[in-house]
């Protein structure tokens, strides 16, 4: 991708900290022996033109690695069940599971 293709997120604070888990998830599929794959993610992460070095400076555990890998897993499997039994909640982008959404594995972010 040409860097003039880059998308810039333009976000700042708290809601810069969500750029987080994205990178993380982005990073653990591109792993030989991950435990989750979202291309999505990865797809997302290499359009942006944000700097992710504060991100890789970020040193966990590897069981903490394994545990948030397990969480996001679980999340992902009960928002999606939930979104199942209620899709209603797909068509309001601004409600806290639309927004939850940026999580989910395949979701369109």
């Amino acid at each position: 991708m040409h860097k003039s293709e880059l998308v810039d997120p333009g976000l700042s604070g708290v809601a810069e900290t969500l750029l987080i888990p994205l990178y993380n998830r982005a990073m653990e599929s591109q792993r030989p022996d991950a435990m989750m794959t979202d291309r999505r993610a990865v797809e997302i992460v290499a359009q942006m033109s944000y700097n992710f070095d504060q991100v890789r400076k970020i040193r966990m555990h590897e069981g903490n690695k394994v545990a948030r890998i397990m969480l996001t897993r679980e999340i992902d499997r009960y928002a999606w069940n939930f979104l199942g039994r209620h899709p209603e909640f797909l068509c309001h982008r601004s409600t806290p599971m639309f927004l939850m959404l940026g999580s989910l594995k395949n979701a369109d972010r």
